[in-house]
């Protein structure tokens, strides 16, 4: 399991720098078109002062605290729960090591009670044939108290190791389950920036229609009088019509004939 959660991990790591990455390209656009916004616009001729930009419905303040506002919730409401998961994978992984560790200690405890076990069989046996004195009997009960001693501290060491061991599987199985909300998380940072961007935009204010730009006027099939003289014997003003049937300059076939 917890080879698939640092699986897991990587791309948590990858949606966290993202959520910054979008955050922060945001607030620098947000900034630049509000820099913007407060740059005089350019003089007609003849014309004192034409204002700024952003006129006067335009609330630069009102743009900068949508954006910080969107910060502080990124901030606490996605990036702090993905930092608190990642701390206790941090946490876990420590204490998955020392669950190793321990497991190691009672393998080799398991190997030395074995080892004096067998050594005490073979004393005994080698007693029971009636071959051993007094002091080989003493040594005996020596070495089955070592063995008591052995067995006492490897069966703590085994139910520390399963205490343990449980308590992680289920620490570990609780953290995997909630692996399942970064999802949400993920919508809410991209809910949070998009709701900021909107409230930016309102700081324009009210935004009347405006006139067609100079480039659409250029480009209207009916020009306007102040270049209609212009567009005579077929002037460079003088836009093509808007049909896939239209004869391409300088050819006598169509944009059909000559693209099929």
């Amino acid at each position: 399991m917890l080879a698939q959660t640092r699986t897991f991990l990587q791309q948590l790591r990858k949606c966290e720098q993202a959520v910054r990455r979008m955050a922060a390209v945001n607030a620098d656009s947000v900034t630049v078109i509000r820099t913007a916004m407060t740059v005089p616009l350019p003089l007609l001729h003849g014309e004192a002062a034409a204002g700024e930009i952003g006129g006067q419905g335009f609330q630069g303040q009102r743009m900068a605290a949508a954006v910080a506002d969107a910060s502080h919730k990124k901030e606490a409401e996605v990036l702090a729960p993905l930092t608190r998961w990642q701390d206790v994978l941090t946490r876990l992984s420590a204490r998955f090591k020392g669950v190793g560790v321990l497991r190691l200690e009672v393998d080799s405890r398991r190997r030395t009670v074995l080892q004096l076990s067998q050594r005490v069989d073979a004393m005994r046996a080698q007693l029971s044939s009636g071959a051993g004195d007094a002091k080989q009997k003493a040594a005996l009960e020596q070495r089955i108290q070592r063995l008591q001693r052995k067995e006492g501290k490897l069966q703590i060491a085994a139910q520390s190791y399963a205490d343990q061991e449980q308590v992680l599987h289920r620490d570990l199985a609780t953290l995997i389950s909630d692996a399942r909300w970064l999802k949400h998380y993920m919508a809410a940072a991209l809910r949070l920036q998009g709701t900021a961007l909107l409230m930016a935009a309102d700081a324009f204010g009210s935004l009347p229609q405006p006139s067609p730009p100079a480039s659409r006027v250029l480009a209207s099939p009916s020009p306007p009088p102040a270049v209609a003289d212009l567009s005579e014997e077929g002037s460079p003003l003088t836009p093509a019509p808007y049909t896939t049937a239209a004869r391409l300059p300088g050819t006598g076939g169509s944009w059909e004939d000559t693209h099929g």
